[in-house]
């Protein structure tokens, strides 16, 4: 579909996803930003006109996958202006896990049930990768200050929109 380009760069290595990740958001011309894995296939007919259909909010969706059969974190759908309000997509290798936690203290995770994804693997390196900064994600105060500030950022940015 002419409406979607799909970004590719060099990955940095996991520990440096957020490196990525933010790269390819400064190079997306596009309006939306869609986390993917090469090994993936979206179930949803009209998917693309699904998410579409939010096009004006600032929101951070959250799709359903097919075999756990709930919608979890790990494929985020974002407003590239999202990106253009925060200067970043993450500030941590896990780009998901920052998403998750701004868009729920800000008040902007959406959960869609109605779009259903399958992944090929279940346990691939990310998995197993996840403990070994943990506590340097969930326990550093300057990440932890940066997640706050975003999510002032965010809530000040709703805030003029409804003025």
């Amino acid at each position: 579909d002419r409406r979607f380009t799909v970004l590719g760069g060099v990955r940095h290595g996991y520990k440096q996803m957020h490196r990525y990740y933010n790269e390819l958001a400064e190079a997306a011309r596009g309006e939306w930003l869609v986390v993917w894995n090469d090994d993936m296939d979206m179930l949803t007919d009209g998917w693309d006109e699904k998410l579409l259909s939010r096009r004006e909010e600032l929101i951070v969706m959250f799709l359903r996958r097919d075999i756990s059969e709930r919608c979890d974190t790990a494929y985020p759908v974002f407003p590239k202006r999202l990106f253009d309000l925060l200067g970043h997509v993450s500030m941590n290798c896990h780009c998901d896990s920052w998403l998750d936690v701004v868009s729920d203290k800000a008040g902007i995770r959406v959960f869609r049930e109605d779009i259903v994804l399958h992944h090929h693997r279940l346990e691939d390196e990310t998995a197993r990768e996840i403990e070994y900064d943990w506590e340097a994600f969930n326990g550093s105060a300057d990440l932890g200050a940066i997640r706050a500030e975003d999510v002032r950022r965010i809530r000040d940015a709703l805030k003029g929109a409804t003025t």
